[in-house]
């Protein structure tokens, strides 16, 4: 049984085609199927996204805003150190009257910068601004600083701290440096002077820089009066102020307890450095306020969350071309199941049908032979009751009735073989009937199309034959050697014409009176409702016989 798929219809020989709604019910589950895993995919992505994305900002603001509390701490305890250091300097120059600036005070000033690892140098001046004392050399080298923004601001305010960078100088590396400056007064007030510290960086550059914060971020060290004091990585001291972050001098303080934004508070903006827009950081020192300032260059935390997302993408691009790929096993999977499920119940039904129609095949055979015994016994019945009417010794009949019975059986055998050919052919009957007599190819001719014969017609039409082999091989074309039989056939609408024609026999005589043999032949033509006539013509019996189409 052979199954096709055409169209959207499964068909099976031997059964009706299914219909192509179920095919198309299966393919919108399938689409169904196939777009939920890519839409519960592209979830999954877009979480992943959200989660990889918060977790990169996570962790650079918990970094960036740990480097800015602990820079902050640190720029802090600069200060302090130079602030410790300045009043022990106060110490060494006196309490009141001019300063003591002889190689003492000067040896002793050089002392303690060698206990610390961030002054690098300290200058005393007068009220006037001019220098009076210096590490760096002796004796103190022609200077004055009124002009200056480290004198100006604590002249003109006792308590201030000036926190800046020294830009010119006649020490080119204090460029780099951070110089703080406090007022030195008389107990009435009056200003007695000045001492500037100066102090190296580097510790807050290098504690930023092993901190692998990544992101292109970037580090501003701004000053308690709003300067900015460094930034990494470096930039000429000149160009500081000018390339600050936006507004970084206005945002609110930040320090736990300050009541500001907190320490995980961030702001973006456009970094003054390259235009890049970056996530700032920051936190101001709880004792000088100073801010530590850390920014993050947004572009770069985009190209790493991206890269991050490439990965996932692909990753889940592949889950889906795999579930895809399984969605179409376990559908192929299933759409054979269906056609071989359908081939075996088709299979089933066509043997269960042919096994009923088998069993009626056999009832109808048997009905069939039931009937045609009955009819074999009735013919035999009335054969031998018209045998023993018309016999008049019993050798007669014995002589007779044996040949008639024969013929009956050729007759029955021809109609079994046509069963089993499912056609019984008119040629057949009388080839059977005068088969003993064709011992040459004139002896007897045979001519007509083949034509299928009814079962009454067959018998009968058998008997009649016999009836008129019988008188031909007594008193006809048959009795002498040179006699010939013609029998011609032809189909016509209503019925089967055939001629019987004998010919180079004996003279023939009309009987006297009407024998067993015509009345044997007129009983068999009553069975299938044929007309038989017979003429005794001189030169040969000539015989017609008509046999009804069914």
């Amino acid at each position: 049984m052979a199954i096709e798929q055409r169209g959207g219809y499964q068909a099976v020989h031997g059964s009706a085609a299914r219909p192509s709604d179920r095919f198309r019910g299966e393919i919108r589950l399938l689409a169904l199927a196939a777009l939920l895993i890519w839409l519960v995919l592209g979830l999954v992505v877009v979480m992943m996204g959200k989660k990889e994305w918060d977790g990169i900002t996570s962790t650079v603001q918990s970094n960036a805003t740990t480097v800015a509390r602990l820079l902050a701490v640190q720029s802090d305890q600069l200060l302090l150190t130079a602030d410790v250091t300045r009043d022990h300097a106060a110490r060494v120059l006196g309490d009141a009257g001019p300063f003591i600036a002889d190689r003492a005070a000067q040896q002793a000033l050089a002392q303690m910068i060698t206990r610390s690892q961030t002054i690098v140098s300290i200058w005393v001046g007068d009220a006037r601004g001019d220098a009076v004392l210096t590490t760096r050399e002796y004796p103190t080298p022609d200077l004055n600083a009124a002009s200056r923004d480290y004198f100006t601001t604590v002249r003109d305010d006792p308590t201030r701290l000036f926190v800046g960078n020294l830009i010119d100088s006649q020490y080119p590396a204090e460029a780099l440096l951070i110089n703080t400056s406090r007022r030195l007064s008389h107990p009435d007030g009056t200003m007695r002077g000045f001492i500037q510290i100066s102090l190296d960086p580097a510790t807050i550059s290098q504690t930023f820089q092993h901190v692998e914060i990544g992101f292109d971020a970037a580090l501003w060290w701004i000053g308690p009066n709003g300067r900015a004091l460094i930034r990494d990585p470096a930039l000429p001291p000149q160009e500081l102020d000018a390339r600050m972050p936006p507004g970084a001098r206005d945002w609110p303080r930040n320090w736990p307890g300050d009541g500001g934004p907190g320490p995980a508070e961030a702001l973006t903006g456009q970094s003054g450095i390259d235009g890049t827009e970056r996530l700032f950081f920051w936190s101001d020192a709880p004792l000088y306020g100073s801010r530590i300032i850390v920014g993050v260059s947004r572009a770069a935390m985009v190209d790493r969350w991206m890269v991050q997302m490439i990965w996932a993408t692909a990753l889940a691009f592949a889950v889906g071309l795999a579930g895809m790929a399984i969605l179409w096993l376990l559908y192929r999977s299933r759409q054979r199941g269906a056609i071989y499920a359908a081939q075996l119940e088709n299979d089933v039904r066509d043997r269960t049908q042919a096994l009923a129609l088998a069993i009626a095949q056999k009832d109808v055979v048997m009905q069939e032979l039931s009937h045609r015994v009955r009819n074999a016994f009735a013919t035999i019945l009335a054969l031998t009751r018209l045998m023993l009417r018309s016999s008049d010794t019993l050798d007669r009949l014995r002589h007779d009735f044996p040949p008639r019975l024969e013929a009956l059986a050729r007759s029955h055998l021809v109609l079994v073989d046509a069963q089993v050919r499912d056609n019984a052919q008119i040629n057949d009957l009388v080839q059977a009937s005068l088969a003993p007599y064709e011992n040459d190819e004139t002896r007897v001719v045979l001519t007509g199309p083949a034509v299928e014969l009814s079962a009454n017609a067959t018998l009968g039409v058998g008997l009649i034959l016999h009836e008129l082999v019988t008188n031909a091989v007594k008193y006809g074309s048959l009795s002498v050697p040179g006699g010939t039989i013609s029998v011609q056939w032809q189909a016509q609408p209503e019925a089967i014409q055939l001629i019987w024609q004998e010919s180079g026999g004996p003279a023939v005589t009309p009987p006297s009176e009407r024998g067993s043999g015509s009345m044997i032949i007129d009983r068999a033509a009553s069975l299938f409702g044929g007309i038989f006539t017979r003429d005794f013509a001189t030169d040969g019996v000539r015989a017609e016989l008509t046999i009804p189409v069914a």
